[in-house]
């Protein structure tokens, strides 16, 4: 399964006319800004929604188009443009997609995700890096900003969106047959603990079943 980033919520911040995406593409060797029009393929894993469907899709004629199940419009391209709004730019360096507020955006595959809150005119920031290093791309305008964390990587989720290892769950349960209700760690069983979680570290061996076994014969499990 693809790594997937949840990098945020669809929003109005900073200076802007309304809920929309500002897409951008800097070049991390030159440190300019390109059109994403000629990069759409460098978006091609970003994911729009609950259902995460593709931002972009093939047209059939061998480029790619937006998605209209994605449900962005493009509301102003790259270059000279004149707003009316104060703050805004008259040169875009970029390319504007109107959206729905609050909508989830994802994206997948290797990348490194970094928020960025307040960026002053963008608002919100949301960038991440191409997995070959030479791209950020970035959407600007954010109502909220997800977590610089993989939502899978063989993590387990928990009700919080917080990512658990799956082994904490079995030394909780095995510190968990010897307590009755929420107590403060003690020392004792800090110990417990760490002889827990150097027994089930891969390799697993004899000395983890035995441990088991002894603790679940102990306080009857």
């Amino acid at each position: 399964m693809a790594n997937i980033t949840r990098l945020g919520q669809l929003g109005s911040t900073g200076v802007s006319s309304g809920p929309h995406l500002h897409a951008y593409v800097k070049n991390l060797a030159t440190g300019e800004y390109e059109d994403p029009g000629i990069h759409r393929s460098k978006f091609l894993n970003v994911r729009v929604g609950p259902n995460r469907v593709p931002k972009y899709i093939e047209d059939g004629k061998g480029g790619l188009q937006l998605n209209p199940a994605a449900g962005l419009t493009l509301t102003s391209g790259w270059g000279p443009r004149d707003t009316g709004i104060a703050g805004a730019s008259t040169y875009h360096r970029g390319r504007d997609y109107g959206g729905a507020e609050g909508t989830d955006i994802f994206v997948e595959g290797d990348v490194k995700f970094t928020p960025r809150p307040n960026a002053g005119g963008y608002g919100n920031l949301a960038t991440w890096t191409t997995p070959d290093q030479k791209f950020e791309l970035g959407y600007g305008h954010m109502k909220t900003l997800g977590e610089a964390a993989d939502l899978t990587g063989g993590k387990v989720q928990d009700p919080s969106g917080a990512g658990v290892d799956p082994n904490e769950f079995l030394v909780g349960y095995l510190l968990g047959a010897g307590m009755s209700g929420p107590q403060k760690e003690s020392g004792k069983t800090t110990m417990k603990r760490q002889l827990i979680q150097q027994a089930i570290r891969p390799p697993q061996s004899n000395m983890f079943n035995d441990l088991l076994s002894m603790t679940a014969g102990q306080y009857g499990v």
